[in-house]
């Protein structure tokens, strides 16, 4: 048995399940804007039902249907449909028409018209990329080909199919070899305006004459160029291997076999470069390793560039290429692409075989190539802290956004990872921290200026206001002008620029801290100053009421709770005299769900009960009052959410139930009118998260009750990580967010290792561990990063030390060791906080319960020994915490049942507390 601590399983987020900060609301778009909206969103759940496919997954068509409304579901269901019988099929798997009628009897129609169809002929979208053709040994067909002569060949098997060709496996009889043999699609070619089937017929000659003009080992050859009955084709030698992209879908590579892949194909680059040719669309599916020699070799000269002629395939303006590899300029003008522009993508391949995955990767291409424009790539290192530091070096310098600054050529790549693996120094040098600060500001000028302005401004704008203050009567009337303009600009930086902008910028939230200090010192004297003047007390709640928030951003929350007190007392008041006064209204509700908010973290649930519920009840009223507000709408359901939460705490779960779906379903109405409402879809992902932590919450009274609670659980989490992960493409340089996604990620985790699901268990907590990585490394300033990845490795320690082979206790012990170190840190950092001393405890506990297991049970003895010892010292210092004392006798059991295996009796005895009770 393994003793799992209670402080790990299903652990919620520690803080904001309440309602978050507000955003501001949008109009309601007209109904063309509507279905386009809807048309989108079906275009992204077939885009996320394929890709899951694509990676082995096998989704199930239920989850996605009830993501649109039901008016909309049967148009779904029909793509899902066609795209599901046509991996059925590629994995050897077919379906009959009565399995879809069980599961979907409404749609016998659509099920009958696709199993009956002439045209039933199942193919990918035209997206997918022509490159993986020479991969033989790992393709499937999309249906297999009798020999059929065509001149001089004999077309063996259809071996890869993209937009507008097709590629086949083919004999020549006259040179006695088997070929590869690319043809332009005749039904596509066809169907073209005839400008465009020139332009069709151009590039294609133009991706033989590329290739065929350079001879190198490391470049796929082009044997012969022609045209039979009208269809164009090239033939090229046959390769039985894999793309390097086929390769990576098994995990990225060790260092140095990506280098020793990347450099002959460097070197091969810079032959095309010496014959006039910019290859233009490098990437690990333009990479083919050859089977029998483990060699790398460059193909598919489909977008190739000849550098020495003006009548290029890629008109001025044009962008062609794949977006994650592809180097800014590339992004910007296809036609002005250089040798240097090649080297970027040789690096962003490098990046991907040690990463695992691309330097740049969105949802959608019009994201990816912003990406690729304006960010810079998280460094190797962070992703994988056992990759090479000279290789990471290398990989970045690729990437450089400024071509000067990358490698000259790619021969010069080449010699330097020819350096890296016979392990010589590099020329390369990493970039300092104040090099990395110039090149931001460089590339991001417009948003530099303006943060150096407005920090500038605001601090003009605050000398002003105290200067204004302390003139003389005489003065007064430009004193007021000037508090007004300070009060704006206070009000417009605290909440704009303090709460959204440098909260979500890596590294800054010192400088936040600092900020909103300084505006809680302005606020704090126009309080004090003006608290006898009759005409500015609503002025003044709203002051009252933003130093509550700010205070209880700085953790101080009895002094947050006195300021909401003083601006509830004020409102209140002013709403007896304009009971009809929406923006009062708001305000009270606000400052009664910060008061709300307050009690609970406290755990007067009482008191937290009474408040929630008065904000909401104010809150119904105005949303009755002002008709479809949005944002109204939007706060009442945050009040329903945070009735649910304390009806949880309260062991009340029927009425919790009833709040979280009430809230459930007021957001989905909300997302109906505006499905770009990005407060919305945050809040709708923190209630599925919510309710994810209620069903897991749940004693039952079975085992399968338990196992149904946990399966409605993992339902509502897998729909939050959803959301959770929609929002960060949105917003990608929110940290919360990203924090929030790898908790919901590690929380999946538990319940599939609780229900022993050990591939979905393991594949979660990965998934948890790659996204708090980064945060813990860039933000180590916010201790919640660390100790959240300690428990993720924590939990995956305990879960893969419950097999029974020596990798898996290997593995284990590996986690536990990460998850103490880190511990450690928090504890050396923060002594007074006792979690860490808490977790430090269960994980030495359950290192040693690995030990036991694996026969070393001497081993297993000192470490729960020194478990024991640590909830011993929590015990004392806090007496009336019963979880540690529950903690310290489970942990004396497994020290008992471990000296029993041992064959000698316990030394331990439960350690007393200070005081002498229990």
């Amino acid at each position: 048995m393994v003793v799992r601590p209670a402080a790990f399983p299903l652990q919620p987020v520690p803080k904001r399940q309440a309602e978050m900060g507000d955003a501001p609301r949008h109009d309601e778009a007209p109904q063309a804007a509507e279905a386009h909206s809807l048309g989108q969103v079906v275009d992204r759940l077939c885009d996320e039902f394929e890709a899951q496919w694509r990676s082995g997954a096998r989704p199930e068509i239920e989850h996605f249907l009830p993501r649109v409304a039901p008016a909309h579901r049967l148009d779904l269901l029909a793509h899902l449909l066609a795209t599901e019988l046509f991996w059925r099929h590629q994995k050897f798997d077919p379906p009959t028409a009565d399995e879809y009628h069980r599961r979907f009897p409404d749609a016998r129609q659509i099920i009958d018209d696709l199993f009956h169809s002439e045209e039933h002929e199942l193919s990918l979208p035209d997206a997918q990329a022509e490159t993986a053709y020479l991969a033989s040994s790992t393709h499937v067909a999309d249906k297999p080909h009798r020999p059929r002569p065509f001149g001089n060949y004999q077309l063996i098997e259809e071996i890869g199919r993209g937009g507008m060709g097709v590629v086949y496996r083919a004999w020549q009889p006259s040179a006695d070899r088997h070929v590869a043999l690319k043809l332009i699609r005749r039904d596509r070619f066809e169907s073209l305006p005839e400008s465009r089937q020139t332009s069709v017929l151009h590039r294609f000659e133009h991706e033989a004459q590329a290739a065929g003009r350079i001879q190198h080992d490391h470049i796929v050859t082009v044997y012969e160029v022609g045209e039979i009955d009208g269809e164009h084709f090239f033939s090229m030698r046959y390769v039985e291997g894999q793309s390097l992209n086929e390769r990576l879908k098994q995990g990225p590579l060790p260092g140095r076999r990506a280098a020793a892949y990347l450099e002959p194909v460097a070197r091969a680059v810079h032959e095309a470069h010496l014959h006039g040719i910019l290859h233009r669309d490098l990437k690990p599916q333009n990479i083919l390793i050859d089977a029998k020699t483990d060699r790398a070799l460059v193909l598919d000269f489909g977008l190739a560039k000849l550098a020495e002629h003006s009548d290029d395939v890629t008109e001025a303006g044009d962008v062609m290429g794949t977006p994650p590899y592809m180097p800014p300029e590339q992004t910007l003008d296809s036609s002005q692409v250089t040798a240097k522009s090649d080297v970027y993508s040789l690096g962003a391949t490098l990046y991907h075989a040690v990463v695992g995955r691309p330097p740049f990767q969105a949802k959608t291409v019009v994201e990816t190539i912003r990406l690729v424009a304006e960010q810079t790539p998280i460094a190797p290192r962070q992703a994988d802290p056992h990759i090479d530091r000279d290789l990471e070096t290398i990989c970045l310098k690729c990437l450089e956004k400024d071509p000067v600054q990358r490698y000259p050529s790619a021969e010069a790549l080449a010699d330097e990872l020819h350096r890296y693996l016979h392990n010589q120094p590099i020329e390369a040098r990493p970039l300092s921290a104040l090099g990395r600060t110039i090149r931001w500001c460089r590339r991001s000028p417009l948003i530099a200026t303006l943060l150096c302005c407005t920090v500038l401004f605001f601090f003009a704008a605050l000398a002003a206001s105290i200067t204004g203050y302390l003139r003389t009567s005489q003065a007064l009337a430009v004193s007021e002008r000037e508090s007004r303009r300070s009060q704006a600009t206070v009000d417009w930086f605290t909440t704009r620029v303090s709460e959204e902008k440098l909260l979500d910028q890596p590294g800054l939230q010192p400088l936040r801290q600092e900020l909103l200090t300084e505006a809680m010192r302005y606020y704090e004297q126009f309080v004090r100053e003006r608290s006898d003047d009759p005409t500015v007390r609503e002025q003044l709640a709203m002051n009252a009421y933003r130093l509550g928030r700010i205070t209880d951003e700085l953790d101080a929350a009895d002094k947050a709770e006195t300021w909401y007190h003083q601006a509830l007392q004020i409102q209140e008041d002013l709403l007896t005299q304009r009971p009809q006064d929406a923006t009062l209204q708001q305000a009270l509700g606000d400052t009664l769900n910060a008061m709300g908010k307050i009690a609970l973290a406290r755990r007067d649930l009482d008191a937290a009960k009474d408040l929630y519920q008065r904000a909401a009840t104010q809150r119904e009223q105005l949303a009755l009052a002002v008709g479809g507000n949005t944002e109204c709408q939007r706060k009442l359901a945050n009040s329903y959410m945070n009735l649910g939460v304390v009806a949880r705490e309260s062991g009340q779960m029927n009425e919790a139930l009833e709040r979280y779906v009430q809230a459930k379903t007021l957001r989905y109405e909300i997302r109906q009118q505006d499905p770009h409402d990005m407060a919305t879809l945050r809040d709708q992902a923190m209630g599925c998260f919510n309710l994810g932590n209620f069903y897991s919450s749940i004693l039952a009274a079975t085992e399968h009750e338990e196992t149904t609670n946990l399966e409605a659980a993992l339902r509502e989490y897998e729909e939050a990580l959803g959301l959770f992960e929609e929002l960060q493409v949105a917003r990608p340089n929110d940290l919360y967010n990203q924090y929030r996604t790898g908790v919901t990620a590690r929380l999946i985790g538990d319940i599939q290792a609780h229900l022993q699901r050990r591939p979905e268990a393991d594949a979660a907590y990965r998934s948890a561990y790659d996204y708090i990585l980064p945060l813990a490394i860039i933000s180590r300033d916010v201790a919640a990063y660390p100790f959240e990845l300690a428990h993720i490795q924590m939990n995956r320690g305990i879960f893969i030390g419950e097999g029974d082979t020596p990798d898996d206790f290997a593995e284990a012990q590996e986690c536990f060791n990460e998850a103490l170190e880190i511990l450690e840190e928090l504890i050396g950092e923060h002594p007074e906080e006792p979690q860490y001393a808490r977790d430090k405890g269960a994980t030495l506990c359950a290192l040693g319960n690995l030990a036991s297991r694996r026969g070393d049970h001497q081993v297993g003895l000192d470490l729960v020994r020194q478990s024991l010892e640590i909830y011993g010292t929590l015990c004392a210092q806090y007496p009336d915490n019963a979880a540690y004392t529950e903690l310290r006798d489970d942990v004396l059991q497994r020290h008992q049942a471990i000296a029993a295996l041992h064959d000698a009796p316990s030394e331990a005895s439960p350690a007393a507390p200070a005081n002498g009770t229990d």
